[in-house]
C-alpha cells in the first residue's frame, strides 16, 4: 500500500473484506504522504485472536499476520471489519447466522456469548499488538437493501 519506494512498510491494515474495501482509498493516501504499508486481510476473517470461522482458516492467517508485523516492526496498525456480523451473527437479514459461526477452542460460540467472546478476542488481538499504535475502524454502515 502507499508508497512502495518508502523505506519500510510504517503501518499495516489489517482486517476483512471490509479493509479490502478500504485498501485502495488507504494507499492512494499512503502514496500522496510518502509512506509505505503493508495488507494483511483476509475476506471472511475477522482480527480477532483465539477465534476462528467454522472454516478453520482464519486463526492461522491472522497468526502469520501478526508474525509479520512483529517480524517488520510495522508501528501502526489499522484494524477494520465488519464487526457486526461477528457480535450479532447476521446483517439485515441477508446473511443467516448459519453463514457466519464463529469458533472458540473447537466449540461454535453460542448467540449468547457472541459480544463477550469478540470483546475478549478483540483484547487478544490488542495484546499481541502491545507497543504499536493501533486505529481501530468501525464497521462500514451496511444499509437494508442493496445500493446501486
Amino acid at each position: 500500500l502507499g508508497d512502495p519506494t518508502a523505506a519500510r512498510p510504517t503501518f499495516a491494515f489489517l482486517g476483512d473484506s471490509h479493509a479490502w474495501a478500504m485498501a485502495p482509498g488507504l494507499s492512494t493516501l499512503a502514496a500522496e504522504a510518502g509512506v509505505q504499508g503493508i495488507y494483511l486481510g483476509r475476506v471472511g476473517c475477522p482480527p480477532l485472536l483465539d477465534v476462528d470461522r467454522a472454516t478453520g482458516t482464519c486463526a492461522a492467517a491472522l497468526d502469520a499476520s501478526l508474525a509479520r508485523i512483529r517480524a517488520l516492526d510495522v508501528p501502526e496498525v489499522i484494524l477494520v471489519a465488519r464487526w457486526a456480523i461477528y457480535t450479532t451473527g447476521h446483517d439485515y437479514g441477508r446473511h443467516p447466522w448459519a453463514l457466519y459461526p464463529l469458533v472458540r477452542k473447537g466449540r461454535t460460540i453460542p448467540e449468547d456469548e457472541r459480544d463477550a467472546a469478540v470483546a475478549a478476542a478483540l483484547s487478544g488481538t490488542l495484546d499481541a499488538l502491545a507497543g504499536r499504535r493501533v486505529t481501530l475502524i468501525f464497521s462500514v454502515p451496511e444499509l437494508r437493501f442493496s445500493v446501486p
